[in-house]
C-alpha cells in the first residue's frame, strides 16, 4: 500500500495530467458528498425520515460547510465586505490552476504558488 501511495504521490506532483486528474477525482467526491448532505437535509425538512448510517456518512463534510459559512458570515459583519468574495476569488484561482495543468504546466509551480 505504501508503495502505491508513494507511486500516486510522484504522479500527482510530477505529471500535469496526473494532478489533474486528482484534483477532479477531490471534485467529484466533494459534489457527492454535497448531492448527498442535500438528500439528509431535506429528509429532515420534509420529515421522510433518515437513518443513522446516512447522516453519519455525511456527519463531518456538514460539520465543515456549516464551519465555513459561518465563518464566511463573520468575515462579512467584522469586515462589511461582500459575502463570498473570497470564495469567488478562490473558484477563479481553481479555474485558472486547472487551465495552466491542462497546458501542460509544472504542477509544483501550479499547486504551490506564491500568493
Amino acid at each position: 500500500m505504501e508503495h502505491r501511495l508513494a507511486r500516486e504521490t510522484v504522479d500527482i506532483l510530477t505529471s500535469p495530467k496526473g494532478a489533474l486528474r486528482r484534483l477532479n477525482e477531490l471534485g467529484t467526491r466533494f459534489d457527492r458528498l454535497l448531492a448527498r448532505t442535500e438528500r439528509q437535509r431535506n429528509a429532515l425538512t420534509h420529515g421522510t425520515g433518515t437513518t443513522n448510517a446516512a447522516v453519519s456518512g455525511i456527519d463531518s463534510f456538514a460539520v465543515v460547510l456549516a464551519r465555513y459559512a459561518a465563518n464566511e458570515v463573520m468575515h462579512q459583519v467584522i469586515t462589511g465586505k461582500e459575502p463570498l468574495i473570497q470564495l469567488e476569488r478562490d473558484r477563479a484561482h481553481a479555474l485558472e490552476r486547472d487551465a495552466r495543468l491542462e497546458a501542460g504546466e509544472d504542477p509544483l509551480g501550479v499547486l504551490w504558488r506564491d500568493g
